[in-house]
């Protein structure tokens, strides 16, 4: 299963981060995760993605450790979408990952760029659809199912239901228009 399939069921709001975490570490992609808050203005980069393995004695086992890293002045909401993202990136295939010095030069390059304006590379692509690939595990497929209506009727506000599901509030907006669901069902 996967992670947008086991969290489209959730109907509890906010979705815990733990969760998220647990998930992931339950698929032993990486060996441990840790966030950490980075000194970064959110509208250049968003947060950041490090893997590497602790060659702690014995040096027998090489675990993979992936640190995360969210900009440390971002809202509550914001830091908790940023840190999904970089969650997701542990399910990257290599070829869509930065692994030299020269390569991460390349995909913050081609961060500051927006996708539609040029050629990126694979690695700015993916990170470009990690946030919506976020809101759909922060904001469940069923959890919208059953505050959408309750939205249309005007009986939430947009603040409201952000404030619930702690999610900036913008990303909330997307999640409530009729479009959505479409596109959150073709994320698998």
């Amino acid at each position: 299963m996967s992670i947008y399939e086991h969290f489209s069921c959730f109907t509890n709001l906010p979705i815990k981060l733990a969760d998220v975490k647990d998930f992931i570490l339950e698929r032993e992609v990486v060996s441990k995760m840790v966030r950490y808050p980075v000194d970064l203005d959110p509208l250049v980069l968003r947060g950041g993605y490090h893997l590497y393995h602790d060659l702690a004695a014995p040096y027998k086992a090489r675990p993979l450790i992936a640190r995360i890293g969210y900009p440390s002045s971002a809202s509550e909401a914001y830091k908790r979408l940023i840190t999904v993202k970089e969650m997701l990136h542990v399910f990257d295939p290599k070829e869509a990952t930065a692994p030299t010095k020269g390569d991460v030069e390349d995909l913050i390059c081609d961060l500051l760029v927006e996708e539609a304006e040029k050629e990126i590379g694979l690695a700015a692509k993916a990170d470009h659809s990690r946030l919506l690939n976020a809101l759909c595990i922060l904001f469940p497929r069923d959890a919208l199912d059953e505050i959408r209506p309750e939205y249309k009727a005007g009986r939430l506000t947009v603040e409201a239901i952000a404030a619930e599901a702690k999610v900036p509030r913008a990303y909330v907006s997307i999640a409530l228009t009729d479009e959505w669901r479409q596109i959150a069902d073709s994320i698998k």
